[in-house]
C-alpha cells in the first residue's frame, strides 16, 4: 500500500508588514502552500480591512490590503479554516 498522505496541515510561522509597502502583509508557513484570500481576514484597530489580493510561492505568501496599515496600529490576522481554502 502507498504511504499515507501529509496529513499535517500548514502552520503561519511569522506574519511581518514592511516599512516600505504598509498596504501588505508577508506571511511564512511551515510549508508550501497553496492559497486564496478566502478565509482570510484582516482588523487593523478593531477595523475589518479588505483583502484585495494575495501572491507569492513556496511556504510564503504576500497578502496586499486595500489601504495601508500606520506604524504603531494593532493588526489582527485571521483565519477560518472552515470556509478558507489554504493548503498544503
Amino acid at each position: 500500500a502507498p504511504p499515507p498522505g501529509d496529513t499535517t496541515p500548514p502552520e503561519l510561522v511569522s506574519a511581518t508588514i514592511p516599512n516600505n509597502a504598509p498596504n501588505t502583509i508577508n506571511l511564512v508557513f511551515s510549508e508550501s502552500v497553496n492559497a486564496t484570500t478566502v478565509g482570510w481576514a484582516v482588523t487593523i484597530e478593531g477595523e475589518s480591512w479588505s483583502i484585495s489580493g494575495i501572491s507569492g510561492s513556496g511556504n510564503t505568501r504576500t497578502l496586499t490590503m486595500a489601504t495601508a496599515a500606520v506604524e504603531g496600529q494593532t493588526v489582527t490576522i485571521g483565519y477560518n479554516s472552515t470556509f478558507g481554502n489554504t493548503l498544503d
